[in-house]
Parts: structure tokens; C-alpha cells; sequence
């Protein structure tokens, strides 16, 4: 999963000043998400994902984002 992040990174390139911020806590809704952001333009995407997440669902969020941003960060926070 990790080389698969990086990879994606290296090609990462900025193109706005705009961001949606996404976390990927319940990867089990990422074909939602993914669709519900699929049409939306000039716009760059920060997703942050969980140690645990599977590599299909890294490899669905490159393929799906192209031009995004992914970086596994420990689930900290609290449930509201």
C-alpha cells in the first residue's frame, strides 16, 4: 500500500487553489464517495486514510482521483 501512495504522490501535481479534504475512515463507502466527487472540477483532493485500509481500496482511489493527494495517518479523534 505504501509504494502504491508514493507512487501516486511523485505524480501529483498542483493545478488549483481550491482542496476538498476527505477521510477515508470507512473504506467499505469509498465507491460512494468516489462517485459523488467523480464530476467535480478544478479542484485538488487531500485523502487521508487509516493504516488498516486495504490495498484495493488505494488502488480504487488512484484510479478513480487521478490527481490526488493520499497519506496514511493514524485514526485519531473522537466519535461524535
Amino acid at each position: 500500500m505504501k509504494t502504491a501512495i508514493a507512487e501516486n504522490n511523485a505524480d501529483f501535481k498542483k493545478s488549483s487553489n481550491a482542496v476538498i479534504a476527505l477521510h477515508f475512515y470507512y473504506y467499505d463507502l469509498a465507491d460512494e464517495t468516489l462517485a459523488y466527487f467523480q464530476h467535480v472540477e478544478k479542484v485538488e483532493f487531500l485523502m487521508t486514510l487509516p493504516a488498516h485500509s486495504p490495498k484495493s481500496v488505494v488502488d480504487k482511489i488512484i484510479t478513480a482521483m487521478g490527481n490526488a493527494y493520499l497519506r496514511v495517518v493514524p485514526n485519531k479523534g473522537g466519535d461524535i
